[in-house]
């Protein structure tokens, strides 16, 4: 990949056409893995779907058994809880252990040759970073539950004591959201950097303390590699629109993990970031 040690020339120079343009190539670099991490995200939905249709025959079953007694209500209504649960956790499992090992080689340098020896090393180290990627989204969520019920409780206060006008109640509404989900922005963007530094062979903390220094030291470089990547990925996004359920993940996928390789490449161009 083009991350390689970045020099101070380069540093400053963050050009996120260049970015994108060597994330793309960096997909194709490693294709048994991209088409692996292709392939995770079609069984991850199959799954999610499968376990959607039992949760839902079995949800139809708790209802009709409430209508007629409801005996074996929370029973079955457990069980749908519990398939839904199985197979959404199954599907994201798939999905971040398939991505990590396709970030780890994103991140390091292109394969010398084909041989599967070569091809098995990234896949490993993936899948021993994944429970570390899996922290970070962890706290991620926690992030944003936080600010989300923090934004509820304030709202809930304040609102009944303004005036009725449906203007100054919006109003109230835009400035309590808006310092929250500024920072969740830079919450997200800092725990994709995050997730790239671990597949560089950080640990969960001190990768999400430069992730997060990244995205506020970098926030405008990365917020146009985020919106010109929203450009030159929409007509992956249409056609997933438009087509199958498989396909459709599969689309959304190859989206997803060009952008990740987008801002590998990014990250590799500045100074202040030590490789791991």
């Amino acid at each position: 990949m083009s991350a390689a040690a970045p020099t101070a020339a380069v540093a400053p120079g963050l050009d996120v056409r260049a970015a994108l343009a060597g994330g793309w190539r960096d997909l194709w670099r490693w294709p048994a893995l991209t088409l692996l991490c292709l392939l995770g995200a079609m069984v991850a939905a199959l799954a999610l779907r499968a376990a959607a249709v039992r949760a839902g025959v079995l949800w139809n079953l708790a209802l009709l058994d409430l209508a007629g007694g409801g005996e074996r209500f929370f029973g079955l209504a457990g069980r749908a809880l519990g398939v839904w649960l199985a197979g959404s956790g199954l599907g994201a499992l798939v999905v971040d252990a398939t991505r990590a090992a396709a970030l780890v080689a994103y991140t390091g340098p292109p394969p010398p040759d084909r041989r599967p020896a070569r091809l098995m090393r990234p896949l490993l180290v993936g899948l021993s970073r994944t429970p570390f990627m899996i922290s970070v989204r962890a706290v991620e969520l926690l992030i944003y539950f936080t600010l989300g019920l923090g934004d509820l409780f304030v709202l809930a206060r304040a609102l009944p004591g303004t005036a009725p006008d449906p203007t100054r109640q919006a109003l109230a509404t835009a400035l309590c959201l808006l310092p929250a989900l500024a920072l969740a922005l830079v919450v997200f963007l800092g725990a994709r950097t995050a997730q790239l530094l671990i597949a560089r062979g950080f640990e969960p903390a001190p990768a999400l303390a430069h992730g997060l220094d990244f995205a506020l030291r970098r926030f405008g470089a990365v917020m146009r590699l985020a919106l010109l990547g929203l450009v030159v990925t929409a007509p992956l996004v249409a056609a997933a629109l438009l087509s199958p359920f498989g396909l459709r993940a599969v689309l959304f996928a190859v989206a997803e993990l060009w952008l990740y390789a987008a801002l590998a490449t990014l990250m590799g161009r500045d100074g202040r970031l030590v490789l791991g």
